[in-house]
């Protein structure tokens, strides 16, 4: 979802050509609360409130690529975490995640699904979905790392 925000408002300032457009703030709002109320479950989810599900994620800018975001920065002008998330965070980011109270995720690892198992699961339905469909992947030989 990170990523899609990011690109949700970089396309956006391309098209418009006006890098003012879409700011940080209002993409979070997007895939958040107007996200809620696009789907009509803004009474629900989409905003921290008394009464609405416990829906967050809790994200740790400490990786390289959102330098040189520091939380101690952000009283005397430094980086606005808002920004950062949008732009420089990415899913590995992701330290927690409780979905209507329910954790998630928790020090960046799934709690209630075995990571290893889903992965064997999705290669065997690939591997279905290419028999049914008649489509397989090519190897390009022209790679140098194949």
């Amino acid at each position: 979802m990170i990523a899609e925000m990011r690109l949700a408002s970089l396309i956006h300032k391309g098209h418009r050509r006006d890098a003012t457009f879409m700011s940080a703030m209002d993409v979070l709002r997007l895939a958040t609360i107007n996200g809620a109320k696009a789907l009509g479950l803004d009474g629900d989810i989409g905003s921290l409130e008394t009464r609405k599900k416990a829906d967050f994620a809790v994200i740790d800018p400490s990786a390289l690529a959102a330098a040189p975001f520091d939380v101690t920065g952000m009283t005397d002008g430094g980086c606005d975490p808002v920004t950062t998330l949008v732009y420089s965070c990415n899913g590995s980011d992701v330290d927690m995640v409780v979905v209507d109270g329910t954790i998630l995720v928790e020090n960046k690892q799934l709690t209630r699904i075995n990571e290893q198992e889903l992965k064997h699961k999705a290669r065997v339905a690939i591997k279905g979905i290419r028999q049914r469909s008649g489509i397989s992947s090519t190897v390009h030989t022209r790679c140098k790392y194949v």
